[in-house]
């Protein structure tokens, strides 16, 4: 599935799943913004997407308006201080 196609599919509610894997990290941005207002997703898998620090900021401030997401695999990101 295209990842824009995913993200609209997000968006309109009608992803038929709860777990969620991101291979494509052009798109995380626009991603983590659809997610905060996704409650039906619990699973996300953001691995080895080399999510930086501004991923990470994006991603905390998804996590605050989304407390459905329960689990959270970053395996591979190389998440790093500045």
């Amino acid at each position: 599935m295209l990842i824009t196609t995913l993200i609209n599919t997000i968006k309109n509610n009608t992803y038929n799943s709860n777990t969620l894997k991101v291979a494509d990290k052009v798109y995380i941005k626009e991603l983590f913004e659809v997610l905060k207002t996704n409650f039906f997703i619990t699973s996300l898998d953001l691995s080895h997407n080399f999510i930086q620090a501004e991923g990470a900021t994006l991603l905390s401030e998804t996590l605050k308006s989304n407390s459905s997401i329960t689990s959270l695999y970053l395996n591979g990101d190389f998440l790093k201080k500045e």
